[in-house]
């Protein structure tokens, strides 16, 4: 359940702030809707999601911080195919999952089959997507700011690479 002070993320709107609830009445039905006050530096627009509709709406907590992202980054990365239609087709699929989890997994394959194959332009831009969510996000969670979250991604991927190639030159 949320509640008010929860930082969430939205699949359209990004990271937000849930401020208040509303209670509003429309065409005879009267509705709780979530009042987010998003996170962008830029934009501190406020988006209402009716309460019913939360799980259709992809609304959910943020559930990353410094040690989960090390504990996925961790993990061996998966061997991307050498087919560029059945590897994009792989990256769009975990992408619109929104599973925070499953973004820090493929952003690990992604910087790891970029150490070992040029990675494609829609590659790159998956690639810096997915370290701008994932920063946000974890800006966010922790409250810090977004330069040193995207500092904490930055070390965190460089330590798993160096690690992934260690273990690499040992099998």
């Amino acid at each position: 359940m949320l509640k008010i002070g929860d930082v969430v993320a939205h699949p359209r709107y990004g990271i937000a702030f849930i401020e208040s609830m509303r209670t509003m009445q429309y065409q005879d039905q009267t509705k709780r809707y979530y009042c987010l006050r998003l996170a962008t530096e830029k934009d501190k627009s406020m988006v209402l999601i009716p309460e019913d509709t939360i799980e259709t709406a992809g609304l959910r907590t943020t559930l990353l911080n410094e040690a989960t992202i090390q504990e996925t980054m961790s993990q061996p990365p998966v061997k991307l195919e050498g087919d560029i239609r059945v590897r994009q087709d792989y990256i769009k699929t975990k992408m619109r999952s929104r599973d925070p989890q499953e973004l820090v997994g493929l952003l690990r394959d992604l910087c790891w089959y970029g150490q070992t194959q040029r990675l494609s332009q829609a590659e790159s831009r998956s690639r810096e997507e997915l370290l701008t969510t994932l920063g946000g996000e974890l800006s966010a969670s922790q409250q810090v700011s977004p330069l040193a979250a995207k500092h904490t991604l930055d070390t965190i991927i460089a330590a798993a690479m160096a690690n992934h190639q260690a273990a690499k030159t040992v099998n």
